[in-house]
């Protein structure tokens, strides 16, 4: 039975009494506030009374009518905790585990953080969160002893961890804190481990997690406002590549800036965590964001001190970002050195993203542009990038979408881009080489990256290496072309690539790439120094102690030698009978270094070249000792080995006579079916001394490593900026074979307002339509100076491969996008005025969750177009009012179509169903009316054309278009005859001269 929890700090006396039977007095300390819990042989409820008593500080006395005293000690009541009791992590034997304390003062250092605690070879959770998150990743959940209490756990092995972190970061957004295994130098302890925090990862904190996409930027975002201007400043930072950019604009757009920026995680401060009515959550609520929240005093309006060094610019900082971009770059810095705990990332040059320097593509634009993703499924296939992109590389592909999310406006710029371009489209041979070469590139910003933060290995160095490399043929190969055909653009792009020969020397010098193909399961990563790599060692080589009837070999790392089988040397195992003279030992000395596999070269230093000449003498007199043991005892199959528990051993089979007590004063340690295991002085000091310089080479090894660690990182910025020149030359290339590929030519750029393009294309359709063997219909476009908005009427559907009318406006605006970034245009023929902003109002749809309709989206929409639009700019809006009743919808277009002409004044292609606003708007100067068609069959069937041509079409094939989808027949015929009586009883449908004589007089 367990007594219930007593409020008293005084020693208790509990008389216990049921039916006479029985009789318990006992006397027990209740410092902890809970009387332990006592088996006291009752078969029924019992009642108790409490009353004081004096104080025992021994022993504790339970005595029964039975005439049975039981004795219990001091020490086997529960240890009395020393932290405070007024909170629920504070209470619970789990405080006297190691494990279990480790947990609970992570979850009090760490409360918005899930713990994951290494133990061993397995990842766990306990007590709370294990309830919680076992469901979460279809784990187990179990439990585990703590004290006499049973407390909910689960776990999953070390090698699943990328696995279950995707769930946990990627899919729930939930912040994991890396509670981490480290050997315990402190021989007055009695723990073998310690256990603490080394990492926070979170949505936005990834380093080199399995699940980072390769394609795309991993932006943190913090977020800085000013309420009284309404300011709102932006500083967003890619961990993995150490990109850093601000930008400063009114919490109206936020939204818009954030669906360009596309942040994994966004930082705030603390005050919106508790205000949820502010007016910002408005702007933050479009999007499933992963919020994460900063001290008020985090926001400081400061740069931070470790990043000053790398922050220089002429006049100061301060001069070239806002108070509130260095409030959220503070804030940025606070919140990364508080995850990444005992790192901090390398960072470039950060850069402001000024709106006059760039193309603006609102949310709504990237949306039904479909620029990075598709409408249909919210994936990168069937978007613009998508059938664009033809990069080599990694970093490529991610400048590339950065490109479409920021188009520039500078005209210089773009030129300098479409140069370039140019100058691969007319060298294919170059271009292909280049493209080849470019195959041989990693990803060297999150590379270097990585070797920064110590998360790396020797692979990393040699993927380096290669890039460095490629980098160099690269170079060579462009300066080759360029003293053939020059080309100003590319001759400074090529200059700004810098040699990295001190860095591929140092690699090639030190690392044995032979030995690294042997064996890519060396780990050299941060947080472990010798002792913790030692101390894993231990822990696989504990794994096969069990294995009893067969020694275990085990190289440099604790692996088994015989783990392998296709490996036919057994290292320390040699056969006599394989053996033909004593110049093979030189053979046997050379095949066990070999199978040591060290990474290092021993020429790299001459201290690891002293430390193997001296493992080679050990190893001569290692195989010198075996043979002479094998001819002295007649035994061929001697063995020397090493195994994990008994040290080095001697292993002879069991139907060999030779007594090795006697003859080697042997100790026989395991007696197996077919082998006897024996413990010789003479093998084991030799034993010790081979591990011995093992150690002190796999030390000097991590000393190597650290050396090129250093080179590496000491040449960041060097790195950095050739890999951005890399990735120009990767996206210029890209774009040349693209245009070779579709036909795309190279479009005229300037400052007007002219935008002319013939023979124009939808690269989204027609990339679709070419799997389906299927042509695309070109059709032109001049909107600009005299004619700046075209009235498009026709067809009513949508669809790309229907009427077109929805094609026709979005080939346009990504035409213009496209031109802007620096490539050439799916076109016959284009001219192109730098446009500041792309707008679109194209498609339906609604937003249930914010309470509003189709038709308020569809208002809001419009109202921002018509607010924000200039004269640079460029719109495309697609039935505007057909959300509403026809003459409301008619007032609203109309008034829409006049704001357009008359104040925004900017090229705008406007499709309608309304043909009675071709009538409304005869007499405005820059209007020009184009149609969509349909080409009737004597059968009655038609198809489409999907050609644009000037005119009205009075016809929207709306009956044609319900047929051909599959709608009854007898509904069509209703529809007919419906049709046919409107027109003819209801004049208001169609806007006869009268009416618009009268409705110019009003407006006039």
């Amino acid at each position: 039975m367990r007594f219930g929890y007593l409020h008293s700090f005084v020693t208790t006396l509990v008389k216990t009494r049921q039916s006479s039977k029985h009789f318990c007095t006992f006397y027990c300390n209740v410092k902890t506030k809970a009387v332990p819990a006592v088996d006291l042989f009752f078969n029924k409820r019992v009642q108790t009374t409490l009353q004081p008593f004096c104080r025992v500080k021994t022993r504790y006395s339970f005595i029964t009518r039975s005439k049975k005293t039981f004795t219990l000690s001091v020490n086997n009541l529960p240890k009395i905790s020393d932290k405070p009791q007024n909170d629920n992590l504070y209470k619970g034997p789990e405080w006297d585990s190691t494990v279990g304390k480790a947990v609970r003062l992570a979850q009090l250092e760490y409360p918005e953080c899930i713990i994951l605690t290494r133990v061993g070879s397995f990842w766990e959770l306990y007590f709370e969160q294990a309830t919680r998150i076992a469901p979460l990743l279809d784990i187990k959940l179990t439990k585990k002893k703590f004290g006499q209490e049973y407390m909910p756990f689960a776990g999953f092995p070390l090698q699943h961890l990328d696995r279950y972190l995707t769930t946990l970061v990627n899919d729930h957004g939930f912040a994991v804190a890396i509670c981490e295994e480290f050997l315990n130098d402190n021989n007055d302890e009695k723990i073998k481990f310690k256990r603490r925090v080394t990492r926070i990862i979170t949505p936005g904190t990834l380093i080199d997690e399995s699940f980072l996409q390769q394609d795309k930027n991993n932006f943190l975002l913090a977020i800085s406002l000013d309420e009284k201007t309404n300011h709102v400043g932006l500083a967003w930072i890619d961990i993995t590549t150490g990109q850093f950019f601000m930008a400063m604009c009114g919490l109206g757009s936020l939204s818009d800036d954030l669906a360009r920026i596309r942040p994994s995680e966004i930082v705030l401060s603390e005050q919106f965590k508790v205000n949820k009515e502010h007016l910002i959550w408005q702007q933050l609520t479009h999007e499933k964001y992963a919020f994460a929240y900063e001290s008020i005093k985090s926001f400081d309006a400061t740069i931070p001190q470790p990043w000053q060094s790398d922050l220089q610019y002429k006049g100061g900082i301060e001069e070239v970002f806002s108070g509130v971009e260095i409030q959220a770059s503070a804030a940025l810095h606070r919140y990364i050195s508080k995850n990444l705990i005992e790192r901090f990332p390398k960072i470039q040059l950060p850069i402001r993203i000024n709106p006059e320097n760039t193309m603006i593509i609102d949310e709504t634009a990237l949306r039904s542009l479909e620029v990075i993703t598709s409408i249909r499924n919210n994936s990168k296939k069937g978007s613009l990038v998508h059938a664009i992109e033809r990069t080599k590389t990694k970093s490529g592909a991610r400048a590339l979408d950065q490109w479409l999310r920021f188009p520039t406006t500078s005209l210089s710029e773009i030129n300098k881009r479409l140069s370039i371009v140019e100058y691969f489209y007319h060298n294919t041979h170059l271009t292909s080489d280049i493209r080849q070469i470019l195959q041989e590139v990693d990803d060297a910003q999150r590379t270097s990256q990585k070797i920064s933060f110590d998360y790396c290995g020797p692979d990393d160095f040699i993927k380096l290496k290669r890039t460095f490399e490629a980098m160099g043929m690269i170079k060579m190969r462009l300066q080759e072309e360029l003293k053939l055909t020059s080309s100003s653009s590319l001759e400074a792009l090529v200059e700004r690539l810098q040699s990295q020969g001190d860095i591929i020397q140092i690699i090639t010098e030190a690392i044995d790439e032979d030995a690294l193909l042997r064996n890519k399961e060396i780990p050299v990563k941060s947080g472990l120094a010798i002792d913790d790599i030692n101390s894993e060692i231990e822990g696989v080589a504990t794994e096969f102690s069990s294995n009893e009837d067969k020694g275990v070999e085990l190289d440099n790392k604790g692996k088994n030698k015989n783990f392998n089988k296709k490996r036919k040397d057994k290292r320390n195992t040699i056969k006599k009978d394989d053996k033909k003279s004593a110049d093979i030992n030189f053979e046997e000395v050379q095949d066990l270094i070999k199978a040591d596999n060290w990474i290092i070269k021993k020429s790299f230093s001459d201290e690891i070249m002293s430390l193997h000449n001296q493992l080679e003498a050990l190893y001569f007199d290692m195989i010198k000792l075996r043979k002479r043991w094998q001819t002295e005892l007649k035994s061929p199959s001697l063995e020397l080995r090493s195994h994990p528990s008994f040290g080095f051993i001697v292993v002879v089979k069991r139907k060999n006579n030779c007594n090795l007590e006697q003859a080697l004063n042997a100790t026989r340690i395991q007696h197996f079916k077919s082998k006897k295991w024996f413990i010789v002085q003479t093998w084991t000091h030799l034993g010790g001394k081979i591990e011995g310089i093992k150690s002190k080479i796999r030390g000097t090894e991590l000393n190597s490593f650290q050396i090129i660690r250093n080179k590496i990182s000491d040449n960041w910025n060097v790195t950095i900026r050739n890999t951005t020149v890399i990735d120009e030359i990767d996206i210029a290339s890209s774009l040349a074979a693209l245009a070779r590929e579709q036909n795309f030519v190279r479009p005229i750029m300037n400052n007007s307002n002219i935008h002319k393009i013939v023979g124009g294309r939808h690269p989204i359709v027609e990339s679709g339509l070419q799997m389906k063997e299927r042509p695309f219909t070109k059709n032109d476009c001049c909107v600009g100076d005299k004619e700046r908005v075209l009235l498009l009427t026709g067809i009513l559907c949508q669809s790309p491969n229907m009427g077109g009318k929805s094609t026709f406006l979005r080939q346009n605006a990504i035409i213009s996008i496209l031109a802007q970034i620096g490539s050439f245009v799916p076109a016959d023929y284009a001219e192109i005025g730098i446009v500041d902003r792309i707008f679109s109002r194209v498609g339906a749809s609604d937003n249930l969750y914010g309470d509003q309709s189709t038709f308020m989206v569809e208002m809001i929409e419009t109202a921002n177009i018509l607010k924000h639009a200039t004269s640079k700019s460029f719109v495309i809006m697609d039935e505007i009012g057909r959300g509403t009743a026809i003459l409301d919808g008619i007032a609203i277009s109309y008034a829409t179509l006049h704001q357009l002409h008359y104040v925004n004044k900017c090229r705008t292609l406007f499709a309608t169903h309304f043909h009675e606003l071709a009538n409304m708007t005869n007499h405005f100067e820059h209007v020009a009316y184009y149609c969509t068609d349909i080409k009737e069959i004597e059968n009655g069937s038609f198809h489409y054309l999907h050609k644009v041509r000037r005119g009205v079409n009075q016809n929207s094939a709306a009956i044609k278009t319900a047929r051909l989808a599959g709608m009854p027949n007898s509904v069509l015929d209703v529809a007919k005859n419906t049709l046919r009586s409107l027109r003819l009883y209801n004049k208001f449908v169609d806007l006869d001269a009268n009416i618009i004589r009268n409705f110019n007089l009003i407006e006039s």
